[in-house]
């Protein structure tokens, strides 16, 4: 009979650590891990803010907030969706340039207690040399100036060289090329990777700049992304 009470208890437990999705309430509130995602995509002018909680870990089942758990996004409720048994609150907002204002995640656990994360689109960065539609020296190393502010506190960036056909083929392939930088707002591609790209043909440069604030509470992690709209040039 111990033995049997002792396989009840443990029951929920193992199902929580298998595939699929759990719900809050069956969880102790100081295993959720909490994950926020906000991006600003300046190509299609969205700002998209994400939120998913796990059991015990970024790996563990999802979890679905029941019985009265709730998140909200700037006052917003967020909505629910489980693509691929994972569940997420995703809120989409259209915005004509990058927001600058602090905005906040506000998460109520099934104790009633008040999460609240500040949340804030990384520094809008831009491409200041070379220029749209400028012509490019295949022969020589791209030297890419951006213009921003400074990287700091474990702010990183992507610079993306890319060409896209409008028809993907063996015979004519994607091609990309990316930089990382956690400093300098001056990239350079070189030769070697300027040669992988077709000539005459229209490429662009796009710019990923993220930031991961460092939070009091552990169990709370978050990402904010800046993506930049697309840069024409080509190379001769």
């Amino acid at each position: 009979m111990r033995h049997q009470k002792l396989f009840l208890i443990l029951l929920p437990l193992i199902g929580l650590t298998a595939c699929g999705t759990g719900r809050s309430s069956d969880v102790k509130q100081g295993t959720i891990e909490q994950t926020y995602e906000l991006t600003f995509n300046e190509g299609s002018s969205q700002l998209l803010a994400k939120a998913s909680f796990h059991y015990e870990n970024s790996l563990g089942t999802s979890l679905k907030l029941t019985d009265g758990s709730t998140i909200t996004f700037n006052g917003t409720p967020m909505n629910y969706s489980n693509p691929l048994n994972s569940a997420s609150y995703n809120l989409e907002m259209q915005m004509l340039q990058s927001p600058t204002q602090l905005m906040e995640f506000r998460y109520v656990n099934n104790d009633g207690e008040v999460f609240v994360t500040p949340a804030q689109v990384p520094s809008r960065t831009l491409v200041k040399v070379p220029q749209e539609g400028e012509v490019i020296r295949g022969d020589r190393e791209l030297a890419v100036l951006l213009q921003g502010d400074p990287l700091f506190n474990g702010d990183e960036l992507t610079l993306c060289l890319k060409y896209q056909p409008t028809v993907v083929s063996a015979a004519e392939p994607s091609v990309q090329e990316c930089l990382h930088s956690t400093g300098s707002l001056r990239l350079v591609f070189s030769r070697e990777q300027l040669a992988r790209f077709p000539r005459g043909q229209d490429l662009t440069l796009e710019i990923k700049r993220e930031s991961h604030p460092q939070q009091d509470n552990s169990r709370i992690h978050l990402e904010a992304t800046y993506l930049s709209k697309p840069l024409f040039i080509s190379l001769q």
